[in-house]
């Protein structure tokens, strides 16, 4: 509970939550039109070089641009601007499950609670696409946010089986939403990690889509972080916390 406590005293003394809780990738990083390289950078706003977004060698079967659409022009977390001047995104066409970015892996992204959230407007997927996956070595996840086989459903998994345990317990934990994202729409994603009662929880345009208990203890190692594989639609405002959010505090898009 100390944390929560010292979370809040931070704001109470006017810091943001944001300076030294988050990462944020917002993709302003070209003019909308441009072809994203291989190599190039996404930097994130907040925590940037080390946490940077860099683009990996493509196959034939993804392309990737920096867009104009946007879910909004000013996004805002609580009553905070994180982004007064939302120009871009990135738009995504991907037939295989290869990933469009990839994070190096730093300590801040083993947090033992978190929040990760974005804005989507997903139009097709291949089975068993990602969205944003924290991946483990042998086929496993820490965690990972994707959709359903076939459906446009929004789920997440995750592994909490260490690799020497005598069973499987653990494995394959998944949360299945109703959730089609596949509309053509834009969505405010976002996946709750709270440790204290080891609860994942899904939402689904900031109401609860669905929660599981997991069994064992979030496992990570050193593999990168990977943004965007088997998707084709639009991305943006790629937000992580170290601390479990409410909806409250998510981010929004600022009506006038």
């Amino acid at each position: 509970m100390l944390k929560y406590f010292f979370a809040c005293m931070n704001l109470i003394a006017g810091y943001s939550i944001l300076a030294d809780s988050a990462v944020c990738w917002q993709f302003q990083d070209q003019q909308a039109g441009t072809r994203l390289e291989p190599g190039m950078i996404c930097k994130s706003s907040i925590n940037s070089p080390e946490l940077n977004a860099k683009a990996i060698q493509l196959p034939q079967l993804v392309n990737a641009s920096f867009s104009d659409d946007t879910p909004g022009k000013v996004i805002i977390s609580g009553d905070k601007i994180i982004n007064d001047n939302n120009a871009s995104s990135l738009s995504i066409e991907s037939r295989c499950h290869a990933p469009v970015l990839a994070v190096r892996d730093n300590t801040f992204l083993h947090s033992k609670d978190f929040t990760v959230e974005l804005f989507v407007k997903l139009n097709t997927a291949i089975a068993w696409s990602s969205i944003i996956t924290k991946p483990r070595d042998k086929n496993h996840v820490s965690w990972s946010l994707g959709l359903e086989n076939n459906t446009g459903q929004l789920k997440s998994r995750m592994d909490t089986d260490p690799f020497n345990a005598a069973d499987r317990t653990g494995f394959n934990a998944n949360i299945q939403t109703k959730n089609n994202l596949l509309d053509g729409k834009w969505h405010h994603l976002a996946a709750v990690y709270d440790s204290l009662d080891q609860t994942m929880t899904l939402y689904v345009d900031y109401q609860k889509a669905g929660s599981r208990k997991m069994e064992l203890e979030l496992i990570y190692d050193g593999n990168p972080l990977e943004i965007a594989g088997g998707i084709s639609g639009l991305i943006d405002e790629i937000r992580f916390s170290n601390m479990p959010l409410e909806p409250h505090d998510f981010m929004k898009v600022k009506t006038p």
